[in-house]
């Protein structure tokens, strides 16, 4: 299992898997081709009671939501976040041949609804910002998200799922993710990432 804070792939740290960054990933301008998933930020408005999401809230493990900048605060929310998960899910994800990957879960006692969401991201991107506070500056973004699908749902029975990458944009992509997290942006059961090239 990974630790609470990180875990490595390669050279990189991976941020921890009951992190939840829904600012970067619904704000309206992204250097990414990822915009907004659907109905995302209604439903951590809703979750969450607030009139509006924000950029860069950040979601911890589907419990606790606070302000990306606030670093010691989401430091709390992570350590807190391991005392209330749920039975962490060993999740496979490996490479079949050139262009599909297989996704399989355990036959568990878990009795509640999961959604099992394939991503594919890259390691790294540097954007020239032209405007606001940074103009000027160019900043690294790190682990890049550039596909989000949801491509089954879990009740904890044992499954298995091939995924030609040509439905997620393609080769060419570092790496691909899979993430089982309660439906409803709730807690992060189980996470796998696998190298592509």
């Amino acid at each position: 299992m990974p630790s609470w804070r990180s875990w490595q792939i390669g050279q990189a740290s991976w941020p921890c898997p009951f992190t939840w960054i829904i600012g970067i990933i619904s704000a309206g301008k992204t250097p990414s081709p990822i915009r907004q998933i659907p109905g995302a930020s209604e439903i951590t408005r809703t979750r969450y009671g607030l009139p509006y999401v924000f950029t860069p809230q950040m979601i911890v493990n589907g419990v606790f939501q606070g302000s990306g900048s606030d670093r010691s605060r989401i430091a709390g929310f992570i350590d807190s976040a391991a005392l209330v998960r749920k039975p962490w899910v060993e999740v496979s994800l490996s490479r079949l041949e050139a262009g599909k990957v297989q996704v399989q879960l355990p036959d568990t006692a878990y009795g509640g609804e999961a959604e099992v969401v394939l991503v594919r991201f890259d390691k790294s991107l540097r954007t020239e910002v032209s405007k606001g506070e940074n103009v000027g500056r160019a900043l690294k973004n790190v682990h890049v998200v550039r596909q989000f699908r949801p491509i089954a749902i879990w009740r904890g029975d044992k499954l298995t799922l091939t995924v030609p990458l040509e439905d997620l944009g393609g080769v060419g992509l570092d790496f691909a993710a899979v993430i089982v997290q309660e439906v409803g942006q709730g807690q992060v059961l189980g996470v796998a990432v696998l190298a592509l090239r």
